[in-house]
């Protein structure tokens, strides 16, 4: 980002709705930038059939940390069953 991209700091007015929604980048000083188009952003493109679905290694960490809590926290589940 350059400094004529610049269009303002946190507490300044903000620009005009495009689309129903404002669009800016801040950085963590605070600055406003305008964004990149939707195009250029990966979240923005992500296939629509992946949508919902669980990727493999998110559910094999899941799965994992799931073993480990259920040895754990054995004696409070048995409890919870009972």
């Amino acid at each position: 980002m350059t400094a004529s991209q610049y269009v303002g700091k946190a507490g300044d007015p903000l620009p005009e709705f495009e689309d129903h929604k404002i669009r800016l980048h801040v950085d963590k000083e605070g600055k406003f930038y305008p964004m990149e188009p939707a195009e250029e952003i990966r979240a923005c493109n992500f296939p629509k059939q992946e949508i919902g679905v669980p990727k493999a290694a998110a559910l094999k960490g899941w799965f994992q940390y799931r073993a480990k809590t259920d040895i754990k926290y054995a004696s409070e589940l048995e409890k919870v069953r009972r």
